[in-house]
C-alpha cells in the first residue's frame, strides 16, 4: 500500500478454486468494480474501460439494492442522485421494474469487456460495502418479498445480460450494538436462498449464485448452517479475516470484539484454527462447505473508527471520518488509506499474524494489509 496508486480499478479481489477434482487446481480471480468510483474527480475516478478485464475471470458490478417494500431490485438512491439519465428513466412512465427495465449505459459498457476477454463472466452484486448489514438481516425475515425479489433478479440478469448474481449482504458496516443478528432472523437465511435458487434455476438459465459469508465471530458462527447454504449456491464468498473490524491491537475495552477465539463453544482444535486469519476459510470447510465452492475475499478498502472514552474506562466505538474522495462515513478506498500513511498516521501491528491498523489520537483506520 505504500506506493499509493492513484486509480482504484477494483474494490475487492476474490480468488477461488474451481476445479477441486483435478490434480492441478485452476484458480479464478473475481474483481469487484465499485460503480460509484466513476463519479469521483480525476485521477481518483474509475470508469468501465479501466477495469483490467484480461486479469479477471469475472467482473462484479457493485452494487444495486433491494427495495424494502416491494423486494424489487433497483439502483441505489446515491446512483440515481449522481446519474440524471438513470433518475429520469427510473421516474418515467415508460418503464416498470417487473416488466420493462430502462437502458443502462454502464451495463452496456460492461458487456463490451467480453471483447477483451471472451471467457469473462459479468456478475451483479446486490448489497455491498456502502449499505448497512442490518438492512439485509431484516430482509431475511420478510418472506413475502422473496418471490418478487427472485423474479426481479431474473429480469435484471436477462435485460442487462449478466451471468450471475452476488448476494453481498455482509460487506457493509454493522453497528456494534445491533439487535438483528439473532436466530430469529438467521433461521430464514436458508429458505431465502432456496427461494432465490429456485427462481433463477427455474428460468433454465445457467446463472451462478454467490453468497457472501461474514467474518464469523463467537456471536455469529452458529447462526449459519453452512452445509445447507452451500447446497443452494454455486459459490460462498468468504471473508478470510476481520481486519476491517475495530482493531484488537488497539488494546481498548470496547462493548464488543470480533475475536473468535473467545468462543467457549469451540473445541480446542477449532480454536487453534483461528490463530491464523486465513484459516477462517478452513472453518467454513469444517462446517460443511465443499472446497470447490469457497472463494476467498481480499478487501482493498479500509474502515475508520472513533473511540470515545467513558467514565468507566470503557470505550464506545463509532464510525469514523469519511475519505476526501469517497465521502462515505467510516469507509476509505485503498488509495485513501495510503494517503493516511503518508500524512503522519502511526502504523501499528501487534504480532506477525495480527492485523495492521493506523492510529491518530482517538481515530483509527482498520484495513487488510
Amino acid at each position: 500500500m505504500g506506493d499509493c496508486p492513484p486509480r482504484q480499478l477494483i474494490t475487492r479481489v476474490s480468488t477461488g478454486s474451481v476445479a477441486a477434482t483435478s490434480q492441478k487446481s485452476n484458480f479464478s480471480t473475481i474483481c469487484f468494480w465499485d460503480g460509484f468510483s466513476r463519479w469521483r474527480r480525476r485521477p481518483y475516478n474509475s470508469v468501465v474501460s479501466d477495469i483490467p478485464a484480461e486479469a479477471c475471470s469475472a467482473v462484479v458490478y457493485s452494487h444495486v439494492t433491494v427495495d424494502d417494500k416491494s423486494g424489487w431490485i433497483r439502483l441505489t438512491d446515491k446512483e440515481l442522485e449522481l446519474d440524471p439519465e438513470a433518475k429520469s428513466n427510473a421516474n418515467s412512465w415508460m418503464y416498470y421494474p417487473m416488466w420493462l427495465l430502462p437502458p443502462n449505459k454502464v451495463f452496456a459498457q460492461m458487456g463490451n469487456l467480453k471483447r477483451r476477454n471472451s471467457k469473462l463472466k459479468l456478475l451483479l452484486a446486490v448489497g455491498g460495502p456502502h449499505e448497512s448489514v442490518e438492512k439485509y438481516w431484516q430482509l431475511f425475515s420478510k418472506a413475502h418479498l422473496w418471490k418478487d425479489m427472485a423474479g426481479s433478479l431474473v429480469k435484471w440478469l436477462k435485460t442487462y445480460e449478466f451471468d450471475g448474481v452476488v448476494l453481498d449482504f455482509f460487506s457493509g458496516a454493522g453497528s456494534l450494538h445491533d439487535s438483528f443478528r439473532n436466530w430469529g432472523n438467521a433461521k430464514f437465511i436458508h429458505p431465502f436462498l432456496k427461494q432465490i435458487n429456485h427462481g433463477l434455476k427455474d428460468d433454465k438459465k445457467d446463472w451462478s449464485i454467490t453468497f457472501t459469508l461474514p467474518a464469523f465471530d463467537s456471536a455469529t458462527h452458529h447462526l449459519f448452517d453452512v452445509e445447507k447454504l452451500a447446497e443452494e449456491v454455486d459459490y460462498l464468498l468468504v471473508k478470510t479475516s476481520d481486519c476491517l473490524e475495530f482493531p484488537k491491537g488497539a488494546l481498548l475495552n470496547v462493548a464488543r470484539t470480533m475475536d473468535m477465539t473467545d468462543a467457549s463453544s469451540l473445541d480446542v482444535a477449532m480454536k487453534e484454527t483461528f490463530h491464523h486469519e486465513i484459516d477462517r476459510a478452513e472453518f467454513i470447510s469444517l462446517r460443511g462447505a465443499p472446497r470447490e465452492k469457497i472463494v476467498l475475499e481480499i478487501p482493498l478498502s479500509g474502515r475508520t473508527y472513533t473511540a470515545v472514552a467513558a467514565p468507566s474506562s470503557d470505550h464506545t466505538v463509532y464510525p469514523g471520518h469519511s475519505g476526501p474522495y469517497t465521502k462515505l462515513q467510516g469507509f476509505l478506498a485503498f488509495f485513501e488509506v495510503c494517503s493516511h500513511i503518508k500524512s503522519g498516521w502511526r502504523r501499528e501491528r501487534f504480532g506477525e499474524e495480527a492485523c495492521s491498523f493506523l492510529k491518530l489520537g482517538d481515530e483509527y483506520v482498520a484495513y487488510e494489509d
